[in-house]
């Protein structure tokens, strides 16, 4: 039969060659650092997003085997067209930027994309061996790792395992898909009309009137949960125990004096007075005369002292009294025993009055009960402590989750809230209406990050990189 040839046929071909080719090129460059046999993530530990990929390749490949049985080439543009452009381009690489771009290299979110994407790569040069053999040639020969041909004309067909097919996790993935598509509308407009410039700086506002939907939807969206942290007990205070050996004799525990001694006291008196008159005292004349006079009554005193010292019979005198006084006070207070605690209460007293009252508390060790030296010096009892209501602290955590299987992810947006009325979204000023949900957008909560551009509360909240959010910190450390 004939074959139609037109200008028109051969730039659509063109166009479907070269989106396939910017697509391949786009896949190759996030495979550099790649390598199957080190990096490759196995079925069972992908995110949902990825088995659905790997569902969408088998379902993919599989058509395209059937075009070519049945030389049904046009089906064959068609199918590898909608493939690169839709489920590539507008889909699958557009949320996973943000894995490839933001997360840590060895990041298991980044590998389990690139396992998807050598998957599809490969495929896809296999798949289109047979028409654009050139470029499929190309795109096997820069695979980034040791592949087991040299060629991909030595490679057979497409290679596709069964546990990839999952209808029902299509089933559950095409209407997500299909909420995206409204989302996007509305984003869309609130684009047009410059609330937003790209759909990081949105929030997504959702009311799904389906409550199994709804609940599905819950699931790929984690909110942050307080916790409440109990106090820990205070541990109970060690009493020591007694010691077993009873004193006989009265324990002295000595204290700080309370009030200054009695001749510290004078002195300091005399020398503030002193110090008093020498301020009060403006006049250069009278604090001459003052210092002048004590100068002469210092001189005069000395001058007697040494008249009277240069008498005769004074020295004997004095030698005659000391020596008395001595043998007096010995047969006083030393020979008896009486006499001697007669004296040790005196010498207190005097003590007493010279240097100040003692606050020396005497505890009798045989009674167990303390005595103060003066009355003065008695301790006021302490009233009892009132124990402290314990203070139980919060602390805000993420629900766990796989950083991919989320619903900011699939719209490209910071935020994303689940509403259980649809009043909030009326309200807004940018919102759309289907038979399956509600949506509304508004401005996302927070400050830019300035590593992957989303919005968080988070930002600032990080001394050392106080213009990242929670996300890109980790990411520097490898932990995301």
């Amino acid at each position: 039969s004939d074959v139609p040839l037109s200008n028109s046929i051969l730039k659509q071909l063109s166009d479907v060659y070269r989106k396939i080719r910017n697509t391949s090129r786009f896949l190759l460059g996030n495979l550099h650092d790649f390598d199957p046999a080190q990096h490759q993530v196995p079925y069972e530990e992908l995110p949902e997003l990825d088995q659905y990929m790997l569902h969408r390749i088998t379902e993919v490949f599989s058509e395209i085997k059937e075009a070519f049985e049945s030389y049904q080439f046009f089906r064959f543009f068609q199918t590898v067209q909608n493939f690169c452009v839709v489920d590539l381009s507008n889909f699958y690489l557009d949320i996973a930027k943000d894995r490839l771009y933001i997360s840590s290299l060895d990041s298991p979110r980044r590998r389990s994309c690139q396992t998807v994407i050598a998957v599809a790569l490969e495929n896809l040069a296999v798949a289109i061996a047979p028409v654009l053999c050139h470029l499929a040639e190309d795109i096997w020969q820069y695979l980034p790792y040791n592949k087991p041909y040299q060629s991909v004309f030595e490679s057979g067909w497409v290679k596709l395992d069964e546990k990839w097919h999952n209808p029902e996790l299509a089933t559950s993935w095409n209407t997500l898909r299909t909420i995206r598509t409204e989302v996007n509308k509305v984003l869309e407009q609130a684009r047009e009309q410059k609330m937003i410039g790209s759909s990081l700086e949105a929030k997504v506002l959702l009311y799904v009137p389906n409550e199994e939907l709804r609940e599905k939807l819950r699931s790929f969206n984690p909110q942050k949960i307080t916790v409440e942290i109990p106090p820990e007990e205070p541990e109970e205070p060690v009493i020591p125990e007694p010691p077993a050996e009873t004193l006989t004799e009265p324990t002295v525990l000595k204290a700080e004096p309370k009030q200054q001694p009695t001749v510290v006291q004078w002195l300091t008196n005399v020398t503030l007075e002193v110090s008093k008159y020498y301020q009060n005292s403006q006049s250069l004349l009278a604090t001459v005369t003052f210092f002048l006079g004590l100068f002469i009554f210092a001189k005069v005193m000395l001058g007697v002292l040494g008249v009277l010292n240069h008498l005769p019979l004074v020295q004997p005198f004095f030698f005659m009294v000391g020596t008395g006084y001595t043998s007096w006070f010995l047969a006083r207070y030393v020979l008896f025993a009486a006499n001697r605690q007669e004296l040790s209460e005196k010498i207190q007293e005097f003590k007493t009055i010279t240097v100040g009252e003692s606050n020396a508390v005497v505890v009798d060790v045989q009674t167990t009960e303390a005595v103060a030296a003066s009355p003065e010096t008695s301790q006021p009892e302490k009233p009892e402590e009132v124990p402290e209501t314990p203070q139980i602290t919060t602390e805000v955590i993420s629900e766990p989750t796989n950083h991919v299987d989320e619903l900011r992810y699939l719209f490209l947006a910071s935020q994303v809230e689940l509403l259980d009325s649809p009043e909030a979204i009326q309200d807004t000023e940018y919102n759309s209406q289907s038979e399956i949900l509600q949506v509304g957008v508004v401005k996302a909560e927070g400050e830019k990050c300035e590593r992957c551009w989303n919005y968080s509360t988070s930002v600032g909240t990080n001394s050392e990189h106080p213009t990242l959010c929670d996300r890109c910190v980790p990411a520097l450390s490898g932990d995301f």
